[in-house]
């Protein structure tokens, strides 16, 4: 049976008790390589299925089927097979569905492939931009052997290739600028471009300002109309463009001792040889400043929810380890907020997804904006959302839950369809305060029974967990 074909993503029913394909669309026969006559026979669904990724799919299939239809959906990822062997990456979402005495499972399945392939160019992006500073550090400071000062800088200067964040590498160029056995430049400041302004990102020197706004009159906006020309004022300042791929990042100001600016003004060739160094490096510098840009881009993709904005259950499971370490090796408190949409299913098919999914969108930014910054919110999965609040009791916790379901009840959002419609959604929040001898799934399974017990108890409310004994 042909179904779903007005849908761009690929749909498949799955008989749960036989586990065979009962009826697809043809999006989904083409990302598994099938023609339709194979729904009219005993087609395995594990068969489409990766060998690695069938337990994670059996897994999540009998998790699935466990859950009522109202309940948020499910999605995980795994590898689906061709006749010929070939892989495709889905992300696929289950829903159980029954239908005439019989349990289904209707799966929603979205190819990843692009955006798997988006990564692994951003990764290979990086490492070309390694590649590329490296081969620059050598091949361009080769020339400016001329003193032991200048032979000392490829080594210096491939020090900032270790650094993992933009003030290390600012504070590692500026090392290499000033020391005595580097450059041995007196001062360094690094300003970056934000908008239509500089601001000062580091000095070596107290400054009275830190704010350039280019559409004023001051040196900077000068040197950037004369098209990056030399500035050299009386007081030793020289000026370097930090540009990559012919876009200004930033500019960074030198300043010279005056015995050294001596020596240089009066030898010609070397004087130009120095302001060629100085290019070289502020081109190092905005390369390496910008890979670590993109490489921050990447880490805020792989660990944020697409959607809301939030963390995602990938990073949650992480940070959750790691938490529960420190709270225990210090012995101090922590507690976590499971949280769950109340009739999420009514205002999707009340209001359409589109409204479902700014609703998700605006209760992630008031979860985020109702607690402290150093607590973590994440998208779980569907309509849930988990919140981790190190350094809390469950006094705090239950504070933080009153908060937040405040925050929810005073939301309101207008429903595009029909602008006097307002939409308003209330949560169920479960509390869970880690006991001592408690693990994650313990930690984890508190919060998940506490959240089911304010859903049972009339919704729009908190319910924390009870105290367990363990072992």
């Amino acid at each position: 049976m042909i179904i779903g074909t007005c849908l761009p993503e690929g749909v498949v029913l799955v008989d749960r008790e036989q586990g065979t394909v009962v009826a697809a669309n043809e999006r989904f026969l083409e990302l598994v390589g099938l023609e339709s006559d194979v729904l009219n026979s005993d087609f395995s669904c594990e068969r489409l299925v990766h060998p690695h990724d069938r337990s994670v799919f059996h897994t999540w299939k009998d998790a699935t089927a466990e859950r009522s239809s109202d309940a948020a959906d499910e999605s995980f990822e795994v590898r689906l097979l061709d006749p010929e062997g070939n892989e495709t990456p889905v992300s696929v979402v289950l829903r159980p569905f029954r239908w005439k005495q019989r349990d289904y499972l209707i799966g929603f399945v979205t190819d990843i492939s692009i955006q798997q392939a988006d990564e692994e160019r951003f990764r290979r992006e990086i490492q070309e931009q390694k590649h590329r500073a490296l081969e620059a550090i050598k091949s361009s400071l080769c020339v400016y052997q001329f003193n032991e000062k200048i032979k000392s800088t490829p080594v210096l200067t491939t020090r900032l290739l270790d650094v993992e964040n933009e003030e290390g590498l600012f504070k590692e160029a500026a090392a290499v600028l000033t020391s005595e056995q580097g450059l041995n430049y007196r001062d360094v400041t690094f300003l970056l471009l934000e908008g239509n302004t500089l601001e000062v990102a580091f000095s070596t020197r107290e400054l009275q300002e830190t704010s350039f706004p280019l559409n004023e009159d001051n040196r900077y906006s000068r040197f950037i109309r004369k098209n990056f020309k030399a500035s050299k004022p009386d007081d030793g300042d020289t000026l370097v463009p930090l540009k990559t791929g012919g876009r200004l990042i930033g500019i960074c100001e030198i300043v010279s001792y005056s015995r050294e600016r001596f020596f240089f003004d009066e030898s010609g060739k070397v004087g130009e040889w120095q302001e060629d160094m100085l290019l070289t490096i502020g081109d190092i510098i905005a390369l390496l400043l910008d890979n670590l840009r993109l490489a921050r881009e990447i880490e805020h993709r792989s660990n944020t929810d697409p959607l809301t904005g939030t963390y995602n259950r990938h990073y949650f499971v992480g940070r959750l380890s790691s938490e529960i370490q420190r709270s225990t090796r210090y012995g101090r408190p922590i507690s976590m907020l499971f949280m769950d949409v109340d009739k999420f299913k009514e205002v999707n098919d009340t209001h359409g997804h589109l409204v479902g999914d700014q609703v998700l969108v605006d209760l992630g930014t008031l979860f985020m904006e109702s607690l402290r910054t150093t607590d973590v919110v994440c998208r779980y999965g569907g309509d849930e959302f988990i919140a981790l609040l190190p350094e809390t009791d469950e006094e705090m916790a239950r504070e933080a839950a009153e908060k937040l379901l405040q925050a929810v009840r005073n939301y309101e959002l207008e429903d595009p369809s029909d602008p006097a419609e307002q939409v308003n959604v209330s949560v169920s929040v479960g509390v869970s305060t880690l006991q001592p001898g408690e693990n994650e799934e313990d930690f984890l399974k508190g919060a998940d029974e506490a959240l089911y017990r304010a859903k049972q108890g009339g919704r729009d409310c908190l319910v924390a967990v009870e105290a367990r004994a363990h072992s």
